[in-house]
């Protein structure tokens, strides 16, 4: 599993019973499905980017693929979906969007607010405990309680003017 986004136990063990339900749980193949239908978000595979739905969350049916229209991330899952029907195939559901206050999905916290000011002049990034910024072996850290710190493989500071380090002690070396 290296290298890929693993489920949860609790997510494969779900995925697994509804996998194997019996070959009459699935949908019918023989009805056109024509119109808007609400399944249940069950699953997210293939790293997230292939969605599996229950088409009738009451009934003991299994989880089929789906293909979406809008972005879907583990948040989502347990949500209630509208969904149509490729050429009103019950097999070939679509997922058109998410019903709005119809599930118990809990949003994900938000972890900062960014601002940022008409024609991007200004740009604020805020964050309640720690702020990073990461590219490659390089990072700078920002704390609540003021630390700041600076990590790279070369550091340079530059200025066309003076370039001044202020502190209650300065440590060269």
């Amino acid at each position: 599993m290296s290298g890929r986004d693993p489920l949860a136990s609790a997510d494969l063990a779900h995925l697994a019973a509804l996998a194997c339900t019996s070959a009459e749980s699935q949908p019918d193949r023989s009805h056109r499905q024509h119109g808007l239908v609400v399944g249940e978000l069950v699953a997210l595979i293939d790293s997230g980017r292939v969605p599996l739905v229950v088409i009738d969350p009451l009934a003991d049916t299994a989880a089929i693929v789906a293909r979406s229209l809008i972005d879907l991330t583990r948040r989502h899952m347990g949500s209630a979906v509208a969904m149509l029907f490729e050429n009103g195939d019950p097999t070939r559901p679509v997922i058109i969007g998410l019903l709005q206050g119809a599930s118990e999905a809990v949003p994900e916290p938000l972890v900062g607010e960014v601002e940022l000011e008409a024609g991007g002049a200004r740009m604020v990034v805020t964050a309640r405990e720690t702020l990073v910024l990461r590219c490659g072996k390089s990072s700078i850290t920002l704390a609540a309680d003021g630390q700041i710190e600076i990590r790279g493989e070369g550091i340079v500071t530059q200025a066309a003017r003076a370039n001044r380090i202020r502190g209650g002690s300065v440590e060269l070396n």
